[in-house]
């Protein structure tokens, strides 16, 4: 520049130097990308009817109300990493709890959870599902029939589905072939409750899983023979009286189509639950089945008519049965019916009816006997993106339960 200056005359070089820096500020990327942002939700309001006749010794009763349960809103923010191979963001969700369990909150997070993902692993750190089934069942909502589809909490004195269901995590899943083959290992911290049901001051890792996963793309589901198959293993670490104990449990389970026509598909889901329980456990309270010995089987068989590969309607019906076989005369069943009339897309008409019977050792400890649920109503979902620069087209709503496939 010294140089320039004894050459050019000095308002040359003030030209120059003007026209040359906004070029050299050019050069300066504005690394900060704006993520995708994708809203999901769905609303679930069903009126329904329930009748109860008690153990011996129990009043028989009966309960009425619309029910508006896991209902709820989601939000995911996810944007390309530099290598381009990968995916990262955030999800974020809330639900309307059930009206009768121990939560005293309208809102309950359910999902709070960091992700990393590519076509070979994923990479999950935060609240989210707990992974304590496999399969997913035409009930209308995911807790149905939770006592025979998902293993409990034998952590938690609270009886609501939340903490059932949804637990802190930290997990990785490695694809085999293009994310249709799974092998994954987790981490998982269920919630811990004190004996009135109200969450300790204290968050422990306390559930150690790992399993293999085989699941078909959406767009395969009606034309492969094999919907999915799988088989989960855990073991959940159970603060007692005594000290520290363990308590395993293996999942396993298959879906797989009974035909190979898509307008009118015909499948079948079966999953079996084996636990082990704890010593000393009984059957007499909920935390007590909970770390009870006991086996249960999921049986699901579904219709879906798809004219013209667009779905209408499905109807289904699943038997569940549950054996604590450590004590006699303490099994129980259940029988649910199922119909889904799509309206429009995401406007559905659903109906449901769930008959359970406990054997007698089991009803006096539940106080129930037999159960008769009858509930219809509407279900209203959608999901949006926004500033879409990924083009990845899984629905969000794919993390909530697919009470219709």
């Amino acid at each position: 520049m010294k140089r320039l200056r004894f050459l050019l005359p000095g308002y040359m070089v003030a030209i120059i130097m003007t026209l040359i820096t906004p070029l050299v500020q050019a050069l300066e990327v504005d690394r900060e990308v704006s993520p995708r942002l994708t809203l999901g939700g769905r609303l679930i309001a069903t009126p329904f009817y329930a009748t109860t006749k008690g153990a011996p010794g129990i009043r028989d009763g009966s309960q009425s109300q619309v029910d508006i349960s896991d209902s709820g809103l989601l939000f995911r923010f996810d944007k390309r990493i530099y290598s381009n191979k990968a995916i990262a963001g955030a999800i974020v969700g809330f639900t309307k709890p059930d009206q009768d369990d121990d939560l005293k909150d309208d809102v309950y997070f359910h999902h709070l959870y960091g992700f990393l993902q590519s076509q070979r692993f994923q990479v999950v750190l935060g609240r989210t599902r707990l992974r304590n089934t496999l399969l997913e069942f035409p009930t209308l909502r995911d807790d149905d029939l939770i006592d025979y589809t998902h293993v409990p909490n034998a952590s938690s004195f609270a009886e609501n589905d939340q903490y059932q269901i949804f637990g802190t995590q930290m997990a990785f899943d490695w694809y085999l072939d293009n994310r249709n083959n799974a092998i994954s290992v987790w981490l998982s911290g269920r919630m811990e409750t004190d004996l009135a049901g109200k969450p300790l001051q204290e968050f422990n890792l306390n559930t150690f899983g790992f399993g293999w996963n085989y699941q078909v793309s959406e767009d395969m589901q009606y034309v492969k023979r094999l919907r999915q198959a799988g088989v989960y293993l855990e073991t959940q670490k159970i603060d007692v009286n005594t000290g520290d104990n363990s308590m395993n449990a293996i999942i396993a389970g298959a879906e797989w189509n009974l035909n190979l026509n898509p307008p009118k598909s015909w499948s079948v889901a079966l999953q079996a639950i084996y636990n082990e329980g704890i010593d000393g456990a009984t059957i007499a309270t909920h935390i007590g089945r909970a770390r009870s010995k006991y086996r249960a089987v999921t049986m699901a068989l579904r219709y879906t008519s798809r004219p013209k590969l667009l779905t209408r309607s499905q109807t289904a019906i699943i038997f569940g049965y549950k054996d604590f076989s450590g004590f006699s005369n303490a099994s129980q069943y259940s029988i649910a019916p199922s119909y889904v009339y799509r309206l429009g897309q995401g406007i559905d008409l659903v109906a449901q009816y769930i008959y359970t019977k406990r054997d007698s050792a089991l009803a006096v400890a539940t106080g129930t006997e037999r159960e008769h649920v009858l509930q219809a109503g509407i279900v209203f979902s959608f999901s949006k993106r926004f500033d879409d620069n990924i083009g990845e087209r899984d629905s969000i709503l794919n993390i909530e339960h697919g009470y219709i496939r």
